[in-house]
């Protein structure tokens, strides 16, 4: 390959002079040896030495997904494909819609290639179901396992997909309920999981305890690792059903989560039994736009609550939304 040898204080300006005149060969990796750079081009270029050299070419990516299959799918597919996929630390859980399903293969390694952080690709198989809120996934791609560690906000999180819940695309609510704690609260976790919650909470916020509660017992197995991964002193994961375990916890707390959106309000009982005037509940729920007013209105009329606001934390489905109601006890 050709390349001219330039002096590294002239490099700028020589390859503004070859773009201007066309003489620049792109798509390859600048060579640089005792203070000289080699510039690849196809022609000589005024006083600098032609001389031949190896350039190592640059590794090109399409700009996206989309672009990278384009070549395979039709027209029709394309419209098909669903490109949005949640990431769980290497892990890419994507949808493939049913008229693409003898490619999802060729999406899947396609999608290998194309993003170097993932090594599994997994197909979502159904919604999120029974007491462990679990779903079930088809492996397509990659390194065959579901176990993984995500890190997120600082903090790592071992866990298995296919046998735990767990949401990426709640980070910025967890910072953000972190963001809400003040020094020295006790703070209570419903549901915990593998206690993401409480180790983001312990992380960013100036909480004295964190109490996480949790059924599923790989979850729990996973949280205890969690608080070990994490070197984490304050957070104390307990194993059981919400109603049978909260009775037996000693005093009050000054901030208690409900996140399990689809049941969280038949557990408000339950986080009362251990509230006082001026704890603050953080309950969530999948709410249609349409339904948030009177969602709070009946809330509080059912309870000794005050809502402070209503909180999106995201789209689930077309104008649904999960959502947190911030409320607190009346004094």
């Amino acid at each position: 390959m050709k390349c001219l040898k330039v002096g590294l204080k002239d490099v700028e300006n020589v390859k503004k002079k070859l773009a201007a005149e066309k003489l620049f060969v792109s798509g390859y990796k600048l060579l640089q040896e005792n203070g000289f750079v080699y510039l690849p081009v196809s022609g000589k270029f005024e006083t600098y030495p032609l001389i031949e050299k190896e350039l190592p070419a640059l590794r090109t990516r399409p700009l996206s997904l989309r672009d990278a299959l384009s070549s395979f799918l039709t027209a029709a597919e394309l419209e098909a494909l669903t490109t949005s996929l949640d990431v769980v630390g290497d892990i890419a859980i994507i949808e493939v819609a049913s008229s693409l399903l003898p490619k999802a293969e060729l999406i899947a390694t396609t999608l290998l290639e194309h993003q170097s952080n993932i090594h599994t690709v997994l197909k979502k198989e159904g919604e999120h179901a029974g007491v462990f809120r679990v779903r079930g996934y088809t492996y397509l791609a990659g390194k065959k396992t579901t176990e993984t560690i995500h890190k997120e906000s600082g903090v790592r999180l071992k866990l298995d997909v296919a046998t735990v819940y767990f949401s990426p695309r709640l980070a910025h609510e967890r910072l953000r309920i972190a963001s809400l704690v003040g020094k020295g609260e006790r703070v209570l976790v419903l549901f915990s999981g593998i206690g993401v919650y409480p180790l983001v909470l312990s992380k960013h916020s100036p909480a004295k305890e964190i109490v996480g509660i949790e059924i599923n017992p790989d979850a729990c197995r996973y949280g205890d690792e969690n608080i070990a991964l994490n070197k984490t002193t304050n957070v104390h994961l307990l194993r059981g059903d919400v109603r049978d375990v909260v009775p037996h916890i000693a005093g009050t707390f000054d901030r208690i989560l409900l996140p399990l959106p689809k049941t969280a309000e038949n557990f408000l009982p339950v986080a009362l039994s251990v509230s006082k005037p001026g704890t603050i509940l953080h309950l969530y729920a999948f709410l249609r736009e349409e339904q948030f007013d009177g969602f709070g209105k009946e809330i509080i009329k059912k309870y000794p609550l005050k809502l402070l606001r209503l909180v999106k934390c995201g789209q689930t489905k077309p104008r649904e939304f999960r959502v947190c109601l911030d409320l607190v006890v009346k004094k």
